[in-house]
């Protein structure tokens, strides 16, 4: 097209130089119209340039619109533009598939009608959108379709201004199958730690045994006693009480180890209560005494009067002493070590912990399984599972504390757990 307007121009100039000469004009009127073309064939280049340019824009355009067009039609994600008043006013078809719905019973429609809490939403929109410090914003919302039935989205939102009017881009991205394959993980989860409990119950089922042994021979021997008072010819009261009262508080003690159990089998949460170190290790250590004595292993506690609270469960907390104690003995009678000693201490490091250790004289732990012990399934034990320490660690853990393995001893080994004061856990708490 530029090229026949210069050709036309062109034409036009020859022959007004052809009349001008026939009819004998002057110099100066020849020049004039040589000026006046000039400026006409200037005008009609830019002219030209104007419409190549405007057609190259509209092919532009309409390559751009085709492209966006093309985007918006196979993106997965739901993509929709409503006003600031919650309007639709344009969609994308997975909208369309999304909410099963056609387009004309999409546009024009309020936003409420496919997401639930939309007037709270757009709110938090518009708050968040105008906040200075902006970021991009991304929400998880129960969307319904048309026949009633509702699905999780994740919404992500972002404003632009259209005639001088706010508007907003959402985009919808349905998230059923995260929240399926999420809820199959939880459960994963909560399985394998159902597995870990009851390995753990395995593993510490010899050691319950000799638990309950202690309490239920206790009661067999008080109730013999009652028995021969009872059979003797002097009724004694005062001592066949006291005898009764033992009795009872030994099938108190017994049974509640039972059900602890039960509840740790089954996933029950520990029941954190404000108490003293110093009972839990007496308990744990008078618990194996017997035990102890059998196998020629002297136990020795040393326990720090000024130790604070801890907020704890004192029967978990005394089933790790209790490993830490067997785990000892089990290893110095395995290496026929001649002097067994075990020494329990605890102590204040700092200020947040109260520290518990319990070191004992046998051949301590290999060089190669130093970094492994508290792994699942690593054990030195013929019979073992391996999981006690690795539980035991994991019970610790939950109070919020650690049990670890100091690396540097002269002889045997030293298992040192932590556990945080109760103003520590409060202060965490506060916070």
């Amino acid at each position: 097209m530029v090229y026949r307007l210069q050709a036309g121009r062109l034409a036009i100039q020859i022959s007004l130089i052809a009349g001008l000469e026939v009819q004998d004009h002057t110099e100066l009127t020849l020049r004039a119209f040589q000026l006046f073309m000039f400026a006409l064939a200037a005008t009609g280049l830019m002219l030209g340039a104007a419409v190549s340019e405007r057609r190259r824009l509209s092919v532009a355009l309409v390559d751009s619109e085709g492209l966006r067009t093309a985007i918006l039609n196979t993106v997965p994600d739901g993509v929709l533009t409503i006003d600031a008043r919650g309007a639709i006013q344009s969609i994308n078809p997975a909208v369309e598939t999304l909410f099963a719905r056609p387009s004309h019973r999409l546009i024009g429609h309020d936003l409420s009608e496919l997401i639930e809490d939309a007037p709270d939403l757009l709110s938090r929109l518009k708050l968040a959108i105008h906040s200075p410090a902006f970021q991009a914003l991304c929400w998880e919302h129960d969307a319904r379709r048309a026949d009633g039935t509702t699905f999780p989205i994740e919404l992500s939102a972002g404003r632009f201004d259209l005639l001088s009017a706010e508007h907003y881009t959402l985009v919808v991205r349905n998230i059923t199958f995260r929240r399926e394959a999420e809820a199959r993980d939880r459960q994963h989860q909560a399985e394998l730690a159902h597995v870990s409990r009851l390995s753990l119950a395995g593993e510490m089922a010899a050691g319950l045994a000799h638990e309950l042994s202690q309490p239920l021979t206790a009661i067999i021997a008080y109730t013999r006693g009652c028995l021969r008072l009872l059979a003797g010819p002097v009724p004694e009261p005062a001592l066949l009480h006291e005898g009764m009262a033992e009795v009872v508080q030994q099938a108190e003690r017994a049974g509640d180890v039972l059900d602890r159990l039960r509840e740790f089998v089954r996933g029950g949460e520990f029941r954190r209560a404000l108490i003293a170190i110093k009972p839990v290790i007496d308990a744990a250590v008078n618990l194996v005494h017997s035990e102890a004595m059998q196998r020629d292993v002297e136990i020795k506690a040393k326990i720090d009067p000024s130790l604070p609270i801890v907020l704890a469960d004192p029967v978990q907390i005394e089933q790790v002493l209790l490993n830490l104690l067997r785990n000892a003995m089990d290893a110095m009678e395995a290496a026929n070590t001649e002097r067994r000693s075990i020494i329990v201490e605890a102590r204040r490091p700092g200020k947040h912990d109260v520290e518990i250790s319990v070191a004992d004289s046998g051949p301590g732990v290999a060089y190669e399984m130093i970094d492994t012990i508290f792994e699942p399934f690593v054990t030195t034990k013929p019979l073992g599972m391996g999981m006690g320490l690795s539980i035991s660690r994991a019970i610790i853990e939950a109070h919020g504390g650690q049990l670890r393995l100091a690396r540097r001893s002269r002889s045997g080994a030293i298992f040192i757990l932590t556990l945080p004061t109760a103003e520590t856990e409060a202060g965490i708490d506060a916070g």
